[in-house]
C-alpha cells in the first residue's frame, strides 16, 4: 500500500476525531439509569458490610462444592493440568 496515501488518510481521520468532543454529556435517561445503578450498589454495600472486608477462606460447604466441581471437570489430568483438544478434529 502507498505510504503517502496511508499517511494522508491517517491525518484526515485524526483531524476528524479532534473535531468531535471525546465525551458527550449523559442524557437524562442515562443519568437516571446511572443513579439507579449507583443507588443499588450503595444499598448492597450498606446491607452487607462484610462485602468490603478482606477475602475469607472458603467454608467447609464451599470447599466441598469446589472439590465436586473440580472433580467433575473433564479433560483434567492429575496435578491440575488441562488437556486441550483441537476444535476442528
Amino acid at each position: 500500500m502507498d505510504s503517502v496515501l496511508v499517511e494522508k488518510i491517517t491525518r484526515l481521520v485524526l483531524a476528524k476525531l479532534e473535531e468531535r468532543p471525546t465525551a458527550l454529556p449523559l442524557t437524562p435517561e442515562e443519568l437516571r439509569r446511572w443513579q439507579d445503578i449507583s443507588a443499588s450498589i450503595q444499598g448492597t454495600k450498606a446491607a452487607n458490610p462484610a462485602a468490603d472486608a478482606a477475602p475469607r477462606p472458603l467454608s467447609r460447604e464451599e470447599l466441598k462444592r469446589w472439590n465436586e466441581i473440580t472433580a467433575s471437570m473433564q479433560g483434567t489430568k492429575a496435578g491440575g493440568q488441562v488437556t486441550f483438544y483441537r476444535y476442528n478434529q
